[in-house]
């Protein structure tokens, strides 16, 4: 059986403006109910969940699996909907990471400040 590329992954981030979830995070899912949390501050407008990979690369998930924007105005999903966003994170994943050309996507995480990024040349 083939390697899942999504093992890949070792861990999540979500941030926020106050950056009030420093630690890893084991699921997607944890990071998504992180923003959704009422410690979260202004998720709707500074939301973002990082995906690191193993060998010190890491991705960006879009936003757009978990903001819903309308008229100029953004929103995170409701925790109902997300069943259905973890899965489409997860296929995202999938075939983001079974590429066989280098990922554009993929930055090199900085030691020194994990949430600043440094491209890959």
């Amino acid at each position: 059986m083939p390697d899942d590329p999504v093992l890949s992954v070792f861990a999540y981030r979500a941030f926020d403006l106050r950056d009030h979830f420093p630690q890893p995070l084991e699921t997607f899912r944890d990071a998504l109910e992180c923003l959704q949390s009422e410690d979260a501050y202004l998720p709707d407008m500074t939301g973002e969940i990082v995906a690191y990979l193993r060998g010190g690369k890491a991705l960006t998930i879009p936003d757009e699996f978990f903001l819903r924007r309308l008229d100029g105005d953004a929103s995170l999903v409701h925790p109902e909907e997300n069943d259905v966003v973890c899965d489409s994170v997860e296929k995202w994943l999938q075939e983001t990471l079974s590429q066989t050309q280098p990922i554009t996507e993929a930055y090199t995480a900085s030691s020194a400040y994990p949430r600043r990024f440094e491209l890959t040349s």
